[in-house]
């Protein structure tokens, strides 16, 4: 099985279009560390194998994308 924890560039790619489209964020290389990060527990709670795996899952399943760009975003509150 693929290390859960990197994603290859080509993969890296598909995500950082996935998500500026979505929600306008962009993640630069040097965000690529937390992206990986936070997909890996989303790989971990979805048992899914690797990547690309849930890539073509929150392509077809608008919750778990929800639930992906929720995870994937920091949401800060000030008081």
């Amino acid at each position: 099985m693929a290390d859960l924890a990197t994603m290859n560039d080509a993969e890296f790619e598909l995500y950082r279009t996935l998500i500026y489209n979505e929600c306008g964020i962009h993640f630069t290389p040097t965000n690529r560390s937390i992206l990986e990060g936070r997909l890996r527990e989303r790989l971990r709670q979805n048992n899914v194998p690797g990547a690309k795996a849930y890539y073509d899952t929150i392509s077809k399943n608008k919750e778990e994308l929800k639930l992906f760009l929720d995870a994937i975003t920091t949401n800060l509150t000030r008081f």
